[in-house]
């Protein structure tokens, strides 16, 4: 387990970082690479920034959540 504050953080400022660093990677570098792609956008457009802080608000609450070992919010692909 991973300190829940710690992760949380890095979850906000790195979408993805926190949850590759708790060992789910199939989560963490689509979150990544999503997170890379919005701040790339942010410049051009009001609803792209607000998308992109709505996101890092989600991953932060992700991030937090794997951290206590809740992980029944997951999605399981099969």
């Amino acid at each position: 387990m991973v300190d829940r504050t710690l992760a949380t953080i890095i979850g906000f400022l790195l979408p993805g970082i926190s949850q590759i660093f708790q060992g789910d990677i199939q989560r963490g570098v689509p979150m990544f690479i999503i997170a890379i792609l919005l701040w790339a956008f942010i410049p051009y457009s009001y609803l792209v920034t607000v998308a992109a802080i709505i996101y890092q608000l989600y991953s932060g609450y992700n991030a937090y959540m794997m951290s206590k070992g809740n992980n029944n919010h997951k999605v399981h692909v099969d």
